[in-house]
């Protein structure tokens, strides 16, 4: 069987079987709130939800699957209609802010892809997601990332939100003329009064973006027929979907439809 690059191999792989779904959910019982304090000029953002793993090991005749529907149904939607960004996501390490400086748990570097038929390594924005509560005084963190090129930067110290409830995030600030990170190599957390919490680093890979609105939402994405990237999700990748807004109490649900390539 080809691989996916046609429509007609498309069908040919969905009449022979090879169409699979992951569910996908979000809930949170609390208003989220902006992580980095002392640093506004950072976008806040949230957590909305994540996907169930793909499978692993991957069914036979499937080498990867390629996402072609995204539904998303939401009880709560954004002030005037926010924009919800649809990744796959690399767990690139993790920090727990209680202790003498925190400690540093390593993850994963960017993975390798082919891109316009080359393959190189991915760098990219880089999203930090609250896995556990912060505490009222968490104090301010620093993080050291691999820059495109090689070299090793740091983000100087960032000032925490205080009580940041679970799912609140931001993104890592990279600094001027910084494309992308391949790699967290080390945070550490200075300040605070007996701070706890754990912070969860995501290396994001843009599957897609759609619109929910300012009221309860349904919404819809076709990453392939809307000229998204052509993206090919292997074994166990991780699927995550992130928003520009503070959400009270609210849930979504959805599913995100695939397809079985053979490259």
């Amino acid at each position: 069987m080809p691989p996916l690059t046609t429509v007609d191999s498309f069908i040919d792989r969905i009449c022979d079987g090879f169409e699979d779904q992951l569910r996908v959910y979000g809930h949170s019982a609390v208003t989220r709130v902006s992580l980095f304090g002392g640093a506004s000029s950072i976008p806040q953002i949230f957590r909305a939800g994540f996907a169930e793993r793909v499978p692993d090991p991957l069914p036979a005749g499937v080498s990867a699957y390629v996402p072609t529907e995204l539904s998303w149904h939401q009880s709560l939607g954004g002030p005037g209609g926010r924009a919800i960004l649809v990744a796959e996501l690399i767990d690139l390490g993790s920090i727990d802010i209680s202790g003498a400086s925190g400690t540093f748990t390593d993850g994963a570097t960017m993975p390798t892809r082919d891109e316009l038929g080359v393959s190189r390594q991915i760098d990219n924005a880089v999203i930090i997601d609250v896995e556990t509560a912060l505490n009222a005084t968490p104090g301010s963190i620093a993080i050291t990332f691999t820059d495109p090129a090689g070299g090793s930067v740091g983000t100087g110290a960032l000032v925490m939100g205080a009580s940041c409830p679970v799912s609140s995030a931001g993104f890592v600030p990279l600094g001027t003329g910084v494309t992308g990170a391949r790699d967290i190599t080390a945070a550490t957390r200075t300040g605070g009064t007996t701070p706890t919490g754990v912070l969860r680093f995501w290396g994001v890979l843009p599957i897609g973006i759609y619109l929910n609105g300012a009221v309860p939402t349904a919404g819809l994405i076709e990453p392939l027929w809307q000229r998204y990237v052509f993206r090919r999700l292997g074994a166990g990748a991780r699927i995550g979907l992130f928003g520009h807004a503070t959400f009270a109490a609210s849930a979504g649900v959805g599913t995100i439809r695939m397809i079985g390539d053979t490259v």
